[in-house]
């Protein structure tokens, strides 16, 4: 679990960074935006910069617009993260990046639902109990020893879990 989220952190984190790339654009067009980041030198600056467009316009065609679906799915994932928007998880196509993208983004039991890997899932109500401070989400983990690490986590006012 923790993978997922240092990819969202280092997104989260780099979000500054994105937000400076759009706003030094501020007032072109984003297709004069879209084609300042792919004249960017590396990979790594591109996509920083189409994922700081796509947050900064609140547009998820921006990342349909890359070419690459792999760079497609971080964008989709990491502006899931951005825009508190869970919905951007079902344009991935990625299954992991799809279901740590919906791990990160559930705010409902239905959303943790969504994830196929019981161990994700499982992860993601865990998680998701930690963050609304309801144990009773707990109650969903149908594995009892980790329900109830769940259930002391909540008490104890834990903020992340291992």
């Amino acid at each position: 679990m923790k993978p997922a989220f240092l990819i969202l952190a280092a997104g989260i984190l780099a979000f500054a960074f994105l937000s400076g790339c759009a706003e030094t654009l501020n007032g072109s067009s984003i297709d004069s935006a879209v084609e300042f980041c792919g004249k960017l030198g590396n990979d790594q600056s591109q996509h920083s910069c189409f994922i700081g467009i796509a947050a900064a316009e609140r547009n998820p065609l921006i990342c349909a617009r890359h070419s690459g679906q792999d760079f497609q799915d971080v964008c989709f994932s990491q502006l899931a993260a951005f825009l508190n928007d869970i919905r951007q998880c079902g344009n991935i196509i990625d299954s992991n990046v799809k279901e740590n993208c919906y791990y990160g983004a559930a705010e409902s039991i239905a959303d943790c639902g969504k994830i196929s890997d019981a161990e994700i899932r499982e992860g993601c109500l865990h998680f998701l109990a930690i963050r609304k401070k309801d144990s009773q989400i707990c109650g969903f983990i149908p594995a009892q020893i980790h329900s109830e690490k769940c259930v002391q986590d909540v008490a104890s006012g834990a903020t992340t879990h291992d």
